[in-house]
């Protein structure tokens, strides 16, 4: 992998909901990787990739989007927070929508068999 690297270990869980936990690698109090697990869909890990790095490698079944200007129509609420991160899915759950009150980023889900471990 090109550098930066995504870094392997080193993440904490924000807070835990029922079968879905929210990760983040956080630098200087800035997030610079995520991912959000859920224990009945471990196929389904959501990335936010700034730099670029997993979608020059392949890793990305959709592009990260740093600034989008509204969601889908489709997308929902689905009711987890985390400070002011709100998050949204689609029905296809290709990519899951954070919002803040700053704005909102599409963090694109992992390809199939591309693991965090």
């Amino acid at each position: 992998m090109d550098e930066p690297e995504v870094p392997a270990y080193g993440y904490r869980a924000e807070r835990g909901e029922t079968g879905r936990v929210p990760y983040s690698f956080d630098v200087g109090g800035r997030t610079k990787a995520a991912a959000v697990a859920a224990r009945d869909q471990r196929d389904r890990l959501y990335v936010r990739d700034p730099e670029g790095v997993l979608a020059r490698d392949g890793f990305l079944g959709a592009p990260y989007v740093g600034r989008l200007r509204v969601l889908p129509a489709d997308a929902y609420d689905t009711g987890y927070r985390h400070r002011d991160e709100r998050l949204w899915l689609t029905p296809g759950r290709a990519t899951a929508y954070v919002r803040t009150s700053h704005g909102a980023e599409a963090w694109p889900r992992l390809k199939a068999g591309v693991d965090c471990d």
